[in-house]
């Protein structure tokens, strides 16, 4: 399923890639062009989007302001609402996708590790 979603994932991946620093720009073209070779991407991808959802966290964070509604309906007069700016609305959009490619692709590798390890022990009880 990783990989079926890989294709989207690429696509959100480039559409956050304006709002993200310099510096992690490269790292995003690295996950993409893993994300784009059809394979099953190695465990470094996961830790690479774990440093790109960071960075978009920390993105959406600065987008993120608090405005006071006035509402006479409301029992207390008014209430807080948070709204976020064009960008980080981008950002808040794409990022449960990334967040769950690198679960899965953090998941595929935990499974093929403990595959791994069983295969090893039956071996050595024979």
């Amino acid at each position: 399923s990783a990989l079926s979603r890989a294709s989207a994932v690429v696509r959100d991946l480039e559409a956050v890639m304006p709002q993200i620093p310099n510096t992690c720009q490269s790292l995003i073209s690295t996950i993409v062009e893993e994300l784009q070779n059809g394979r099953v991407p190695q465990l470094t991808v996961a830790r690479d989007l774990e440093i790109v959802i960071d960075h978009v966290e920390r993105e959406i964070a600065c987008g993120e302001r608090h405005e006071i509604i006035a509402d006479e309906h409301y029992a207390e007069g008014a209430y807080s609402q948070i709204v976020y700016t064009r960008e980080a609305e981008v950002l808040r959009e794409r990022l449960p996708r990334l967040r769950q490619m690198q679960d899965d692709i953090s998941q595929i590798h935990y499974l093929n590790a403990a595959e791994v390890l069983a295969l090893k022990l039956r071996a050595g009880r024979r």
